[in-house]
């Protein structure tokens, strides 16, 4: 894995998670990963778990780019992780950038689980 080093593409994860702290559509969840957190983290909102990725990144934690190699995600030439601390546990959240446009900017996370 290697991290994500293109400022452009950066700033616009961290803005869809910014403006998906005001308003609905800029992150989406898949059902798998809403299922996932319903079950596994039943006190922690998807709002909160967005928040807890635009702080990471906003203090200067890393995104990791990946190469999508896996044939039911090749939709996507790459998916995006991070690393977070979530109730004292380790989580890994994998995203993909849906829009990638400056202004409309949009993520979906599309799998989360322990790390």
């Amino acid at each position: 894995m290697a991290p994500l080093r293109d400022p452009r593409i950066q700033g616009v994860f961290k803005h869809a998670l910014e403006e998906g702290l005001r308003f609905s559509g800029y992150v989406t969840w898949r059902p798998q990963a809403q299922e996932w957190v319903r079950t596994e983290l039943p006190n922690v909102t998807l709002k909160a778990i967005a928040e807890l990725m635009y702080q990471h990144i906003d203090s200067g934690g890393e995104i990791d780019q990946v190469r999508e190699t896996r044939e039911q995600w090749l939709d996507s030439e790459f998916h995006s992780d991070l690393r977070l601390t979530i109730d004292g546990r380790r989580i890994y959240v994998e995203t993909i950038l849906l829009s990638d446009d400056p202004d409309e900017p949009e993520i979906q996370v599309v799998n989360i689980h322990d790390a």
